[in-house]
């Protein structure tokens, strides 16, 4: 866990973009899965 948020590198946040008729849940839930799967850390996804 970061203790300070100046720890955090820019270069490593990212945004998902969806239009209204997307299922957003299912949409971040693939996307984390996704990621995951990839040995890549997720955490702070909110809709």
């Amino acid at each position: 866990m970061i203790a300070n948020i100046a720890e955090i590198d820019p270069n490593l946040l990212a945004a998902i973009l969806y239009r209204p008729e997307h299922d957003v849940d299912t949409l971040l839930a693939d996307f984390t899965q996704d990621l995951a799967q990839q040995g890549v850390l997720v955490g702070g996804i909110i809709q």
